[in-house]
Order: C-alpha cells, then sequence, then structure tokens
C-alpha cells in the first residue's frame, strides 16, 4: 500500500510527536520512482508481505513525493526500509537493494 507523508503520518508514525501509531509491526519502504535498486527490490517486497500477511504490514512511500518525510527520518538513500513496532519508539533500517531472504530475516530479528 502507497501512502502519502500526510497518511504515514495519521497511520504509521508521527515523526513530529515521536509516536508510532501503527496497531502491529511496519516495515516502511522509502523509495523513488527514478531508482533501479527501488525498482528491483519492489518484487522482493511482495513475497515477504504475502508471506507474513496478517503479522507485519508493508508499505511504500515516495519521498520524491514526501520530502518532509525524507528528512525528518534522515534517509539519506534510497531504497531504505524502515522496521517499526508499535510498542517502541525503536526503528531498524535497512539501506540498499537487498533479497527477500534478508528483509525477512530483519522482520523477525526486529519485529517478532
Amino acid at each position: 500500500m502507497e501512502l502519502s507523508s500526510a497518511q504515514f503520518k495519521e497511520s504509521v508514525y508521527d515523526y513530529d510527536a515521536g509516536e508510532i501509531r501503527a496497531s502491529r509491526p511496519v516495515v516502511v519502504d522509502l523509495y523513488t520512482d527514478w531508482c533501479s535498486s527501488c525498482k528491483a527490490l519492489s518484487p522482493a517486497l511482495d513475497r515477504v508481505a504475502l508471506k507474513f500477511e496478517g503479522l507485519v504490514d508493508i508499505v511504500k512511500v515516495n519521498i520524491t513525493k514526501s520530502d518532509e518525510l525524507a528528512s525528518a527520518m534522515g534517509i539519506q538513500g534510497v531504497p531504505t526500509l524502515l522496521f517499526l513496532r508499535p510498542e517502541t519508539i525503536r526503528r531498524e533500517t535497512m539501506v540498499g537493494a537487498t533479497s527477500s531472504a534478508s528483509v525477512e530475516k530483519a522482520i523477525a530479528d526486529y519485529l517478532l
């Protein structure tokens, strides 16, 4: 599911207030349309989304359209994956193209 910056703040993480709003763990794919690594990562995330359906939400945010979010979250490269847990402010990140196995391991390590 693709979210705007406002939707992200409302339903996932209000970075101004430092408050996680999601009800379950979330993987946030921060990408741009022009990024070839972002495009290569997309099918891997689709596979991961199917595997963890109902346990972890996977959302996408185009930082070209949401530069305020990218700045507030300290995003310096794409693709960047954010791993957010609802019960804590702690977040983990993964930068660059990666495999579905690496994303699955990160979900197991950080979110479940």
